[in-house]
């Protein structure tokens, strides 16, 4: 795979020098904190063409590389060159890299999912084994992998990276993969367009990796040589963890507390976060990221928080306005300092965390709209899974009984404005601000209480649960 699109590899990012020197300082941070300050002896068993070796190297460290692709190799001892980088590059198998590179390494780094290449737990066994005879005693060894627990699995997948320039010309890049067991098959598409003379032209190339649990070559560590993992499972971008939690609320969803209390390892905190559900929670090299939602069945905001490593709230950016429904689908790092929020319908956010900042005029979070992957605007569609169905409560009648289990807090929602509006349930979107909670209908839920005869024949005509479901239709959840 990694010959045929080494020349083009760095169109995946879409500034590859600043990926470059963010991934650096990150790995920096744990070089520094388990081993010392540069120069370290580090060496990266799967290089790749150099996102983390030349990065390393321009901080000091001493690097030497090797990957199994000799074109990727090549690519990066050229661009070492062009930095004036002093790197040892060799085309080599990490299951071999102790009989190539020999011993005395302060660190040794695959980073990049390059540990799934190994399709077997002997291999990843002979793989850490070899790890282990490079590094000296004291030494570490630095392992990035994807959490494949949390990976959507649905098959074949599309994941956009969307357009890129280069040299003149505009690609756009695309990854599939196609899901087998525990196994799945990606291919990565760099699509250039036709200009001019120049005709379209698809380079690719395909791979197969295992996608076992994240934690399956670190309980292979614990049975190996090392002493065990210290790090992110997740390595360079962000460690899913389940140490936060929010406070529980009792009585009716309209008395709640529009701020919940967080906790940390089951102790309370001091900090107090918008929203009543935990979504997602990470640790990264600079803290932690925190996103919560109200718990609705029509979400309308969805929250951002960054807390530091003692427990300070540093920013809390949100997404939310009347009319509009964020119901977020997934997130995706790109390294240990950004990440993209993919929402149900066409909205996707681009969350950069920043290295200082002043409230409410350079907030810590940086927040802006993915420009590539939003319709409209030279950009692509980005390809949606289905929602999360416990969210969906529209478009039923109070005779009829949801088809899925709701939150307490939907069902009283629902239950309020059947009885308050006479009893036709069709979505809507609450609204939270300084001054409390209060219910927006939607488009459909309108169109019953205006135009009671156009509702009834679309009811008659089986739309209504069609349309109100649509995640950006006419009936926004």
């Amino acid at each position: 795979m990694y010959d045929e699109i080494a020349t083009l590899y760095h169109l995946i990012y879409r500034d590859w020098n600043a990926v470059i020197a963010q991934q650096a300082s990150a790995l920096d941070t744990i070089i520094r904190q388990h081993v010392g300050p540069p120069p370290q002896s580090i060496l990266d068993v799967s290089c790749g063409i150099g996102t983390q070796a030349l990065g390393l190297a321009a901080l000091g460290h001493a690097v030497t590389a090797s990957d199994l692709s000799s074109a990727a190799v090549e690519r990066a001892r050229l661009e070492a060159a062009q930095r004036n980088l002093a790197i040892d590059f060799t085309v080599a198998d990490m299951r071999r890299c102790a009989e190539v590179h020999g011993s005395g390494f302060d660190v040794v780094l695959s980073a990049d999912n390059s540990i799934p290449h190994l399709l077997s737990d002997d291999a990843i066994r002979e793989a850490l084994g070899n790890f282990h005879q490079c590094t000296q005693p004291g030494g570490i060894a630095i392992l990035g992998v994807r959490d494949y627990l949390r990976e959507e699995r649905s098959s074949p997948r599309l994941v956009p990276y969307g357009f890129r320039s280069d040299r003149g010309d505009r690609y756009f890049v695309v990854q599939t993969r196609d899901w087998d067991g525990d196994f799945y098959d990606v291919a990565m598409y760099f699509i250039r367009e036709a200009r001019g003379s120049k005709p379209a032209t698809v380079i690719a190339g395909s791979s197969r990796p295992t996608g076992h649990a994240s934690h399956q070559p670190f309980s292979l560590i614990g049975r190996g040589p090392f002493t065990g993992p210290s790090l992110s499972p997740d390595g360079l971008s962000m460690k899913p963890i389940t140490r936060f939690a929010l406070e529980k609320h009792d009585g009716p969803y309209e008395t709640w507390p529009l701020r919940s209390r967080v906790s940390l390892d089951g102790k309370p905190t001091d900090i107090s976060l918008p929203g009543y559900t935990l979504l997602h929670q990470f640790e990264t090299a600079t803290g932690y990221i925190l996103v919560t939602d109200y718990n609705c069945p029509y979400e309308e905001i969805t929250n951002f928080a960054l807390i530091s490593k003692q427990l300070r709230l540093q920013s809390c950016r949100w997404l939310g306005w009347m009319y509009e429904t964020f119901l977020l689908e997934r997130i995706e790092w790109i390294d240990d300092r950004t990440f993209t929020a993919f929402f149900c319908g066409n909205l996707c956010c681009r969350l950069t965390v920043r290295s200082w900042g002043i409230p409410y005029i350079r907030p810590r979070l940086k927040l802006q709209l993915d420009r590539s992957l939003v319709p409209g605007d030279g950009g692509v569609r980005p390809l949606m899974g289905t929602p999360s169905i416990g969210k969906l409560a529209n478009a039923f009648i109070p005779a009829a009984t949801p088809a899925v289990a709701l939150p307490v807090a939907a069902l009283s929602a629902i239950y309020r404005f059947t009885r308050t509006h006479g009893g036709l349930w069709v979505g809507g979107t609450v609204f939270v601000s300084s001054s409390g909670v209060s219910f927006v209908p939607n488009r459909l839920n309108r169109l019953v209480h205006n135009d009671p005869e156009a509702a009834n024949r679309l009811r008659k005509n089986q739309d209504l649960s069609r349309m109100s479901l649509l995640p950006n239709g006419s009936g926004n959840p």
